[in-house]
């Protein structure tokens, strides 16, 4: 056979572009607070905290003036943004034209860095008063340490306890954000006799979402320090993100660059937390 054979060997090229494994959209946002339409450097939230009552002992007794105490949190936002062009003349030279695709894995990288906005607060210091240059700093007391063991059910219990004790509002949503890891905790640390093995099991099946009034989100961004991921066991409002443009994308055509397309994705957000009463960081042993 001739060895000029090589020259006709088949290369077959398929239609589409596959978008390779990512996380596709935000998943703290939709379980967290959320401002729209914040149009400043740095924004305030005003909030008031709790009074007491005093007994009246005697007739005509002055009126008790008991001042309300007044907070504020503050939130500094940021601006992000991201842009690739599409060539007109490599638009001649391929099968599968990107520009679609190009906008759909921006649309995810911003759903994605709303995540880390988000998650980058619950335990972090918050800033607080007037012009916002006091701080709050996430409190001890509200930290389960791990144990050198990963996410059990002691865990999630005593996360509900310290949310209970705090009387923080029974009808405000409730929500855990866990790893992949910390679910197969949860399943191999429950015998299968136990009354919450079968709830355990439909939540790592997806079938359910919620546990001890938790709703479970899984996210593997949380942080890592070592083995040890801090999870966050929390209240909705306790978390605030605010948006002064939400995400937006465009396809222009771009003069300075031959008339090739630029594919732009932007938003501003910030976050921070709330109140100190209503996260619970809950430690858990990865290794």
């Amino acid at each position: 056979m001739s060895s000029e054979i090589e020259t006709h060997r088949v290369q077959r090229f398929f239609d589409g572009i596959t978008i390779l494994a990512q996380q596709r959209m935000s998943r703290l946002r939709g379980i967290v607070r959320n401002e729209t339409g914040v149009v400043a450097k740095q924004a305030f939230f005003d909030q008031i905290g709790s009074t007491t009552m005093q007994e009246k002992t005697t007739r005509h007794a002055d009126t008790p003036i008991i001042e309300i105490p007044h907070r504020r949190r503050s939130v500094t936002m940021r601006f992000f943004e991201t842009a690739d062009l599409v060539a007109k003349s490599d638009l001649l030279t391929v099968i599968n034209d990107p520009t679609s695709s190009y906008g759909q894995v921006m649309a995810m990288a911003a759903g994605r860095k709303i995540d880390e906005i988000i998650a980058a607060e619950f335990f972090a210091t918050a800033n607080t008063g007037e012009t916002g240059s006091d701080t709050a700093a996430f409190s001890s007391d509200y930290a389960i340490a791990h144990g050198s063991v990963g996410l059990t059910i002691a865990k999630v219990l005593a996360a509900k306890r310290i949310l209970d004790e705090a009387e923080n509002d029974p009808a405000v949503k409730r929500h855990a954000g866990v790893s992949a890891k910390q679910v197969e905790d949860l399943l191999n640390t429950t015998e299968v006799a136990s009354s919450d093995f079968n709830t355990v099991k439909a939540l790592a099946q997806g079938e359910i979402n919620s546990y001890a009034g938790f709703n479970f989100t899984r996210y593997e961004g949380f942080d890592v320090t070592g083995n040890i991921r801090d999870n966050p066991f929390y209240l909705e409002t306790s978390i605030l993100v605010a948006f002064g443009q939400d995400v937006q994308g465009q396809i222009s055509d771009r003069a300075d660059k031959s008339h090739d397309q630029q594919i732009y994705y932007s938003f501003r957000a910030g976050a921070t937390r709330m109140d100190e009463t209503g996260v619970v960081k809950v430690q858990n042993d990865e290794s």
